[in-house]
């Protein structure tokens, strides 16, 4: 009986991909989400809930979502997230612990305080878990080829020439038109935004606002200290590397382990995952059958060993 209905219910899974606009929902009843096959429906500027931290669910942004090839952080297949909310405050770099406490080695994200805070974060998934098998790596290569050539016009400004002194840069940005360096990523899992991506994937500051400031990854060229800063109100500028600032990470969810999205609620407009995950076990719900509701959706009642995955 049980193999028969594992028979049922793949029968139905093959008839839903033949339908591009079919979805799944796991009874006739309006009181429960509508669940759709894979990640399609997920767009830009969605949420998702996915993971813990201290205990409490989080709730992540959606910046890419797998068709957005814009820049070399995200690509096809794969959904650019970042957290809603400001997580933590951290130090980009502790200088009381920083033996060489000179301003090449602070000021790199490899290595800094802030990228050690992202690799623990990983660890907040349990190994083996379907939902950590999702986070995949990211790496980007980031060159500083271009080149600032300052002009002093006044013995005012030639006073500063060791803080603006001619320096190689990557990207050109933010409010008072700073110059930022490169900080390339190398088989990351957690990481923190660019300024570069905080300003392609963001619509405007009020868009990147959290009411509180937040840490990127990309040094202050022009000014010789500091590290890109978004502040609260949404502008992106630098802060000095010794502070703390805020952490709100980014990470790519592999959505080829999504098998189903739905809306956590009928009223919200938050998703939750079901993902690929050998170790459960789904099918037919005991005396239930399958019904078609008209020409492009069926319902399936279907049950999991656990009945819902929770995160």
């Amino acid at each position: 009986m049980r193999a028969r209905k594992r028979l049922i219910f793949l029968l139905s899974l093959l008839f839903v991909f033949s339908t591009a606009t079919t979805v799944l929902s796991r009874s006739a009843s309006a009181d429960l989400p509508i669940i759709s096959l894979g990640a399609n429906v997920i767009e830009n500027g969605d949420t998702i809930w996915f993971g813990q931290y201290n205990s409490m669910p989080i709730l992540w942004r959606v910046l890419a979502n797998g068709s957005d090839t814009r820049l070399p952080v995200s690509g096809a297949g794969e959904a650019l997230l970042i957290s809603s909310n400001v997580l933590d405050n951290v130090e980009f770099i502790n200088l009381d612990d920083n033996e060489e406490n000179d301003d090449s080695y602070a000021r790199a994200w490899t290595g800094s305080d802030a990228q050690n805070w992202c690799t623990n974060f990983l660890g907040n998934w349990k190994d083996g878990s379907a939902e950590k098998a999702a986070i995949k790596q990211t790496s980007v290569t980031e060159i500083d080829d271009k080149t600032i050539e300052p002009a002093y016009t006044s013995e005012e400004d030639m006073e500063y020439e060791d803080m603006y002194s001619t320096c190689s840069y990557n990207y050109y940005g933010g409010r008072l038109g700073d110059y930022y360096c490169a900080a390339s990523l190398n088989n990351e899992s957690f990481f923190f935004l660019s300024a570069q991506e905080a300003e392609t994937y963001f619509v405007n500051n009020d868009d990147r606002d959290t009411t509180t400031s937040w840490w990127l990854r990309s040094p202050a060229a022009n000014y010789g200290v500091g590290i890109g800063s978004v502040l609260a109100g949404g502008d992106l500028e630098g802060n000095y590397e010794g502070d703390s600032d805020g952490a709100r990470p980014a990470f790519n969810l592999d959505l080829a382990r999504v098998l189903f999205s739905s809306k956590a609620s009928v009223e919200s407009n938050a998703y939750k995952l079901t993902l690929v995950d050998s170790n459960r076990t789904i099918g037919i719900q005991p005396g239930k059958t399958l019904a078609r509701n008209n020409a492009t959706s069926i319902t399936v009642p279907y049950a999991m060993d656990s009945d819902v995955l929770r995160f």
